[in-house]
């Protein structure tokens, strides 16, 4: 009350404004996490009606129901232009409370027969052509219109422009932007658009405007015929070339009066060229309609406003509505001139109450927070069908020290942009959290796929479960291939009314926050894919491969030498290799070039060499360069599950994630469920390789700036180049498919190895210091350094360059704090090709903290007095042909002496280094190898053994793997008997599913002693029972949900606990 007394004393203009202010304030703040919410769908704009039938119906018994708490709220304006609204810090959610007339309700009791009625206007959106309203059953505040006074004076007007619109929206030329237009019509083809009229005036201008596209190398037309003439509109040839504008695009206006009435307007189109086709774009006709009150929702507009309206045939069912700059209002029924206050924006709609549309109901709301909890890193926004799959990646994500929430970007489209799909709604989400609300967030996950067809329209697009649930921002120019963009980043640049991002990019706003995606299409392909990005993350590999293209002049060898020369000195500890195409012979074949031998060199890299591969060259969607050294094929067939790099690919196209038509190559890596990738940073449109070297070059610098750093992840690394890049078309085309909020496999504490050379034909001793108050656990790896190495010179001229050698021996071993003698065993080579040889230290704990160190020595040659001249035993166990065990007294190698890693060979045809199957290192002297039978074919296998020494002792051996599938038992339960808990064992088909399981175990008689769930992750759960006795027989049965067919098979056992 004291305030109030206050307030009387303030001037009368100071208090409506601020009542006013209490107002606005309100039908913006909805509160979605308490009350009673419903969402509705509009099948067509114009006045709505809901009555007391309609709450029955969807069982909302009207006894509930508050007569002074029921609120409507819908989309009352849209400033978006090209598909983006400028950011509004006062104005951030497109949800408004709308003015409701009610019927009946004097008495403020719900009957069936009493009635709400309110107007809705349909918004054009690139994003969604659906409109959607709710209604709050306990709003503390009602807004009941009642009929504005209107006090006409001057001439009125008895009618107005409706305004009809035509688009199909079924074709892109590109498969990029946000043009969908028609579909194309060839040379003496005719295309024909009808609208029909009613109330039609006559001898009133009509306009048409249409937006025509020709796509031809000849000089072409369009001719258009309508009730008010003829157009013929000329275009100008395109030049055809790959990377040049795809069509040429006029926009045609013809306007005119009709001496009579018209009753339909008919357009036809006709394209005329030697070769190539015509489009439509939209097509938008408006035409003079007389103003009446029997009409049904029909919305007018004023090009030359006046406010005074005059309506014909108007009575009590009559309802005028208006829509201006600051929302709805109510103007009675019409029964004389009414003065609308607005300008030319304003639209007016009459209509007849009786004939009102009525909303179709959707759902009641469960209530929702948007609100990120203080503290928050990680923001993961995921489809209702991913939650499961996003908790378990949040839970390991707190687990890893990074505070992570789920949003569900449905919550996000009701409170921002009245339910529609729209990227605004969730950059304006962010910007409230990250600059209204003060959050610590700092990454955005994006948990699904997105299509360039939004909308969907095309058949291809309505497969998927998730598709476009979270859209990716696409370019308004979609005839450039060079100009046209999607981008993620538009999340992330949070700058003050920043409207159209600029086509010129002449100006420039940085992200501020690091943004990833994971494009997953089902629920069982997000599971596998949390579950592959989580293994990969516990098991970085700090290796880091550049693997260069052979064309234009050797640029993109040139630049992998600048990047490795700076690694080398800003991060010497980072192993770094070599994989150059021209480095390998060609075959050639109609001219056309192919390479096995590099494309054997670079699948070998996922599977044990690379933890970062940096690609540079030619590509596209389906694989690199021209010799086609990595196609989908190879992608598809990949089996590297111990080891899963992350890939920096600097080729066009190759991680175009948004066409709903194919599938990528980076999509392929990370959505193989046999291996593959755990992140790809890389291109979604074609790009230039000065782009890609700015790009580069900034990307390693600032990883060594922060290379000490724990907390700086990839996801501020790619943020950070990007804005260092200055908003340049390429860093925009650059993505990152994956987690943003992964490590960076070379932020690393640094550790000192002491030696003053390094003497072959000796045993060494180096010197490690750990400056840790633990003992510290890693490879310890020795390898040849700067050889001398030139490419062959088949497309480009011969270049030289320093590569690094392959591994002589990788041996685990154990550092205790302070000072640590090493012995490296004696070897030789059969050919001294380097004088230094790199000694490496490498660890990662299980916090992500990764400690390195490396030294280059000199080489010295000693007297080789080499005893040992005989290569390794290999022996097939008895038990399991499966498995071998390969032994030499002076340590095994991984190198022949050809300079090729020891293999193995399968049936004469697939070859795998040695070390793909060895399933560990700790011994220097003995390795025990599983060939994995998903290689195998049914039947006897041939597989033949090349391996050596580290003297460089060669065995070579073949032996004969029997598999015979129909024998095989998928389920095994291990130790049987066991001591309070057992293993179930699960040959899984796919790495990284989720297999749903109930456990039932029965005593002998029959009856049921217990019941567990669980998943099964990688073919492996253990498994606890609390209620069985010690030394009792039960009986198991295990119900197994294969996740992507959704069938269930049974297995059947005993089990005996023996405590």
């Amino acid at each position: 009350m004291q305030v109030f007394n206050q307030l009387k004393f303030l001037p009368k203009f100071f208090l409506i404004q601020l009542f006013g202010l209490i107002i606005s304030f309100a039908s913006y703040s909805q509160d979605f996490s308490k009350g009673r919410w419903f969402k509705l769908f509009i099948p067509k704009e114009g006045l709505q009606k809901i009555d007391g039938n309609w709450f029955i119906q969807h069982n909302i018994p009207l006894s509930s129901l508050n007569t002074e708490k029921i609120a409507i709220y819908s989309e009352q304006n849209s400033n978006q232009v090209d598909g983006i609204s400028p950011i509004d810090p006062k104005n951030l959610k497109n949800l408004k409370k709308t003015p409701v007339l009610q019927i009946g309700l004097e008495d403020k009791i719900f009957n069936a027969e009493d009635k709400l009625f309110f107007a809705i206007k349909t918004f054009e959106s690139i994003y969604s052509d659906s409109t959607f309203c709710y209604v709050q059953l306990d709003e503390a505040i009602s807004n009941w219109a009642s009929a504005e006074k209107s006090t006409a004076s001057g001439n009125s007007t008895n009618f107005a422009y409706e305004k009809l619109t035509w688009k199909e929206e079924k074709f892109n030329f590109l498969q990029s932007g946000q043009l969908w237009i028609s579909e194309p019509f060839y040379k003496g083809e005719q295309k024909k658009i009808n609208f029909p009229l009613k109330d039609f005036v006559p001898n009133e201008k009509n306009i048409l405007k249409v937006d025509l596209f020709a796509s031809s190398i000849y000089p072409s037309q369009i001719s258009i015929t309508t009730n008010l003439g003829n157009i013929t509109q000329t275009f100008e040839p395109i030049s055809g070339e790959r990377y040049d504008k795809k069509a040429e695009k006029k926009s045609v206006v013809q306007s005119g009066r009709a001496s009579n009435s018209i009753a339909n307007f008919e357009t036809t189109f006709q394209f005329e060229s030697k070769a190539g086709s015509g489009n439509i774009g939209k097509v938008n006709f408006w035409y003079p309609k007389k103003l009446t009150g029997i009409e049904n929702n029909t919305w007018y507009e004023f090009h030359d406003f006046n406010p005074n309206l005059k309506l014909e045939n108007t009575n009590n069912n009559t309802q005028i509505w208006s829509l201006q700059k600051d929302g709805f209002h109510y103007w009675g029924n019409g029964n004389s001139i009414i003065k609308i206050s607005g300008d030319s924006t304003s639209l007016v709609l009459a209509s007849n109450s009786e004939n009102a549309a009525e909303p179709k109901f959707l759902n009641k709301l469960e209530n929702f927070n948007t609100d990120l909890a203080t503290g928050t890193e990680l923001l993961i926004l995921c489809p209702k069908e991913f939650e499961n799959a996003s908790k378990n990646l949040a839970s390991y994500k707190i687990e890893k020290g990074i505070k992570t929430e789920i949003r569900i970007p449905e919550n996000i489209y009701t409170a921002f942009s009245a339910g529609k799909l729209d990227p605004n709604a969730i950059r304006n989400y962010i910007f409230e959290q990250k600059k209204i609300k003060k959050s610590q967030l700092k990454y955005l996950l994006l948990f699904s796929d997105a299509s360039v067809d939004v909308k969907e329209k095309n058949i291809l697009s309505k497969n998927d479960l998730s598709i476009s649930k979270i859209p990716s921002f696409e370019s308004t120019e979609s005839l450039y291939p060079l100009n046209s963009y999607v981008s993620d980043d538009f999340y992330g640049i949070l700058t003050d009314s920043l409207g159209q991002w600029d086509q010129d990019f002449n100006s420039f706003s940085p992200m501020e926050i690091g943004i990833g995606r994971i494009p997953a299409k089902s629920i069982a392909e997000a599971e596998m894919m949390v579950n592959k990005l989580i293994e990969g993350q516990k098991h970085p590999n700090h290796q880091l491969t550049f693997v260069a293209d052979d064309e234009d002049s050797n640029i993109h060898i040139i630049d992998s030498e600048s990047f490795s020369k700076k690694i080398s000195a800003n991060m010497p500890e980072i192993p770094i290799q070599k994989l150059y195409i021209d480095e390998y012979p060609m075959k050639q074949s109609n001219g056309i070039y192919t390479s096995p031998e590099a494309n054997k060199k670079l699948v070998d890299l996922f599977y044990k060499d690379a933890g970062f591969i940096h690609f540079m060259g030619h590509g596209s969607e389906s694989g690199w360069t021209d010799e086609k050294i990595l196609t989908i094929n190879d992608i598809v067939s990949l089996k590297n599950k111990n080891n899963l790099p992350i890939l920096f690919t600097a080729t066009c196209q190759f991680a175009k994630f948004d066409n709903p038509y194919i599938l990528s190559g980076a999509e392929a890596l990370l959505c193989s469920d046999t291996g593959g990738s755990q992140a790809i940073i890389g291109t979604s449109r074609p790009v230039f390789q000065s782009n890609n070297f700015t790009f580069g070059n900034n990307f390693y610098e600032l990883a060594a700036q922060h290379k000490s750093e724990k907390n700086y992840r990839i996801g501020d690394l790619v943020k950070d180049t990007k804005n260092a890049g200055k908003g340049q078309i390429g860093n925009r085309n650059i993505v990152l498919l994956g987690d943003p909020s992964s490590s960076i496999p070379w932020n690393y504490q640094k550790l000192t190895i002491d030696k003053t050379d390094f003497t072959l034909g000796k045993a060494n001793e180096i010197i490690i210091h750990n400056s840790l108050n633990s003992e510290i656990t890693g490879n310890l790896r020795v390898s040849l350094s700067n050889i001398p190495t030139q490419t062959l010179g088949t497309k480009s001229p011969k270049f030289n360059f320093l590569q690094s050698g392959n591994d002589l021996l990788i041996k685990e071993i154990s550092l205790k704090p302070g000072s640590n003698k090493i012995n490296i065993p004696a070897f030789t080579l059969q050919e001294l090709v380097s004088e230094e040889i790199t000694i490496q230290f490498s660890k990662s704990n299980n916090s992500n903290e990764n400690y390195l160190g490396t030294m280059k020595f000199p080489i010295k040659k000693g007297i080789q007095n080499v005893i040992d001249k005989e290569g390794p035993n290999i022996v097939q166990s008895k038990f399991n042909d499966n498995f071998f065990t390969i032994s030499d007294s002076s340590g095994i190698g991984q190198l022949l002496a050809t300079n090729q890693k020891s293999y193995v060979t399968i049936n004469d045809s697939l070859q795998y280094p040695i070390d793909t199957f060895v399933k560990d290192f700790k011994q220097l002297n003995q390795w025990s190898v599983e060939i994995d039978e998903s290689i195998l074919s049914v039947g006897e296998n041939k597989i033949i053994f090349n391996v050596s020494d580290l003297l460089q002792n060669e065995t070579k051996k073949d032996f004969r793997i029997t598999y015979d599938k129909s024998f095989e038992n998928p389920l095994k339960v291990y130790p049987n008997p066991y001591i309070d808990q057992f293993t179930i064992q699960l040959k899984s088909v796919n790495l990284w599913t989720n297999y749903p399981y109930k456990l039932i175990i029965y005593d002998v008689i029959g009856n049921q002693v217990e019941e567990i769930n669980g998943r099964f992750l990688d073919g492996n759960e253990v498994v606890r029972p609390q209620n069985l006795r010690p030394k009792q027989i039960y009986f198991y049965k295990i119900e197994i949900l294969e996740p992507v067919n959704r069938f269930t098979k049974s297995y059947f056992g005993k089990i005996f606990p023996i405590n």
